[in-house]
């Protein structure tokens, strides 16, 4: 089951100025530790892509638990107070993406009705990673 919610973002980023907009959570109960945060970007080209963060739904969890950033590598996540600030980090640059925690909060639920938490199935994520791995040699 796929649970799919638009949020509202504020984007920042070094040396440029805020831009708001819109993106999407993304769960999929194939792989119920992921979730996935989708940026719809303008390509040079004049098409719209997705860019596709994928972090642990647990991190989310974590950062309603306790202060402080939660996650290492290239994707971490704070909440403070109202807000939820996802930093995302890439060869390309860095970015602090600022959501509503109303928002973020409404999706972790929704996930949670799909798959509770700590009854994940690791056989079935395992599964569709290994699909995922193999289908890239293709």
């Amino acid at each position: 089951m796929i649970h799919k919610q638009e949020v509202g973002v504020r984007v920042i980023t070094p040396g440029e100025s805020d831009t708001t907009g819109r993106a999407y959570l993304h769960y999929n109960s194939e792989d119920p530790f992921a979730v996935q945060f989708i940026f719809p970007v303008l390509t040079q080209k004049g098409r719209i892509e997705d860019n596709v963060w994928m972090f642990a739904r647990s991190l989310i969890e974590d950062a309603m638990e306790s202060p402080g950033v939660k996650g290492i590598g290239d994707l971490q996540v704070l909440r403070d107070g109202d807000v939820f600030t996802f930093f995302l980090v890439s060869v390309e640059g860095m970015a602090a993406v600022k959501v509503e925690a109303i928002e973020v909060i409404h999706f972790l639920g929704e996930t949670y009705e799909i798959v509770p938490m700590a009854e994940e199935n690791i056989e079935s994520a395992l599964d569709a990673f290994l699909t995922d791995l193999l289908a890239v040699g293709e």
